[in-house]
C-alpha cells in the first residue's frame, strides 16, 4: 500500500506540473518576455581591459640634447625567484546561462629567453562577485586545470611542462543546470598571468631601426646591496658582459656599440648572480641617448579577436611629467590621426575606436611640434 500511495503521490505531483507549464505557455504567447540583460553581463567595463602599459615612454617632440628612451625597471633581487607579468586585467565578467554566455580567451606568449630558467606561471583572481550558480573553469591549452564554486581569491599553478612558447588561456562558467531561467555569473578583479623563473633576472629594451641609427650611448644605472659577502654579480647584454663585481651604493653601467651589441627589436639585459650570491637593486633604470634632434616614439601592442569584436571605445592614459616647450601633440594609431587635446602637466587621455584600432598588432606613433616629456602610459578597453 505505501508503494501505491507513492506512486499516487507522484502522478498528482506530475499533473500539476504539466498543468503549470500549459499555463506558463499560455501566458508566455500572450505577453512576450523580452528579459534585459545588465551592462556588466553584456561587455566588459569600458577602460578596465589593460591591452598594454609602458613605463616612462620619455621624451616627444623637439631638443637639441636629450635621452631618447627612459625604462625603469623597478627593484628586484638577483639570485632569487623571479616573477615577471605578461597579462593582466583589472576586471573580467563571466557568464552562461540562456540570456548571457561569455568567456574570456587570452593568448599567452612566454619569449623563448624565460624557457631555460622557468619554474611556472601563475594564474590569479579575485572572485569579486559571483551567485555561484555554476563551476568557475579554467583551461590551459586546452587542459582543465581548475573547477569549482568559489567566492575566494584563487592562485593556480602551471607547470613548466604544460607551458609551451604559444599558450591558450580560457576561463569559463558553467550553465546553471535545473535554474534554466537564470546565469551563473562571476566578475573576477585583478586578473593576473605572472611567470616565474631564476635565480637569474631579465630585463629587455626595444629599439627601431631610427634609435639604432641614432645611438650615442646607453646608461644602466641602480642602487646595489649584497646580502653577503660572497659571490659577485654579472650583468649580460645580448650575451656580452657589460658589469661584474660587487655592487655598493650607485653604480652606473655605461653601454656602448662595442660592450653592449645593440640590435633592432629586443635587446637582453641579464643579471646573473655568481657563487650563490643574493643582490638588492634598487631604482633600476636604462637610458639610451640619441644624436638627433627629432624625437618621435612609437609603441605596439595586440588587441585579440574577442576584444576587438567588442571594442567601442580605447582610452589611451599617460602622464605628462613636464612640458619643456609648447606645442601640437600628433599621436597616430595605424597611421590613423587621434584627437588630442592640449596636454598639460599631470594625466592625459586620448581616445580611440574600432576606426583607428585592428585585429591584431597595432602602433601608436607620437610626434609633435612641443617638447614633452611622458611619463608611464597604459592603453585600456
Amino acid at each position: 500500500m505505501g508503494r501505491m500511495k507513492g506512486l499516487d503521490d507522484f502522478v498528482w505531483v506530475l499533473a500539476i506540473a504539466l498543468v503549470l507549464v500549459v499555463i506558463f505557455m499560455g501566458v508566455a504567447a500572450v505577453v512576450p518576455f523580452n528579459p534585459t540583460i545588465p551592462a556588466n553581463l553584456t561587455n566588459n567595463t569600458p577602460g578596465t581591459n589593460v591591452l598594454a602599459s609602458f613605463s616612462q615612454v620619455g621624451p616627444v617632440g623637439y631638443s637639441s640634447s636629450y635621452a631618447g628612451q627612459s625604462v625603469s625597471y623597478g627593484s628586484f633581487a638577483v639570485g632569487q625567484t623571479q616573477a615577471d607579468n605578461v597579462k593582466r586585467a583589472t576586471q573580467l565578467d563571466i557568464c552562461a546561462g540562456l540570456w548571457c554566455n561569455r568567456q574570456q580567451t587570452f593568448a599567452v606568449d612566454v619569449p623563448s629567453y624565460y624557457l631555460d630558467t622557468l619554474k611556472d606561471v601563475r594564474i590569479s583572481f579575485a572572485v569579486y562577485d559571483t551567485n555561484q550558480y555554476g563551476d568557475i573553469v579554467v583551461k590551459w591549452n586546452g587542459k582543465e586545470m581548475q573547477r569549482g564554486r568559489s567566492s575566494r581569491d584563487q592562485t593556480i599553478i602551471i607547470t613548466k611542462d604544460n607551458v609551451k612558447d604559444s599558450n591558450t588561456l580560457q576561463i569559463f562558467a558553467e550553465g546553471p543546470g535545473l535554474l534554466f531561467w537564470a546565469s551563473t555569473v562571476y566578475t573576477l578583479r585583478d586578473f593576473r598571468v605572472d611567470i616565474e623563473y631564476g635565480p637569474a633576472h631579465i630585463s629587455t629594451f626595444i629599439l627601431s631601426q631610427q634609435e639604432l641609427n641614432a645611438w650615442n650611448s646607453g646608461d644602466l644605472s641602480f642602487f646595489g646591496s649584497s646580502e653577503s659577502n660572497a659571490g659577485q654579480m654579472r650583468i649580460r647584454s645580448n650575451g656580452y658582459v657589460v658589469y661584474q663585481g660587487t655592487p655598493s651604493g650607485q653604480v652606473d653601467v655605461p653601454l656602448n656599440f662595442s660592450n653592449a651589441v645593440p640590435k633592432v627589436g629586443e635587446n637582453l639585459l641579464v643579471f646573473d648572480a655568481l657563487n650563490n650570491g643574493v643582490f638588492n637593486l634598487n631604482n633600476v633604470q636604462f637610458k639610451l641617448y640619441l644624436m638627433t634632434n627629432q624625437i618621435n616614439k612609437n609603441k605596439a601592442f595586440t588587441i585579440s579577436a574577442s576584444d576587438y569584436s567588442r571594442l567601442g571605445q580605447g582610452k589611451i592614459t599617460f602622464t605628462v611629467n613636464s612640458v619643456q616647450k609648447d606645442g601640437d601633440m600628433s599621436m597616430k594609431l595605424n597611421g590613423k590621426s587621434l584627437n588630442v587635446p592640449r596636454l598639460s602637466v599631470g594625466t592625459n587621455i586620448v581616445y580611440f575606436t574600432k576606426a583607428e584600432a585592428a585585429q591584431g598588432t597595432n602602433t601608436l606613433d607620437l610626434t609633435g611640434t612641443g617638447y614633452w616629456d611622458i611619463g608611464d602610459m597604459s592603453i585600456t578597453i
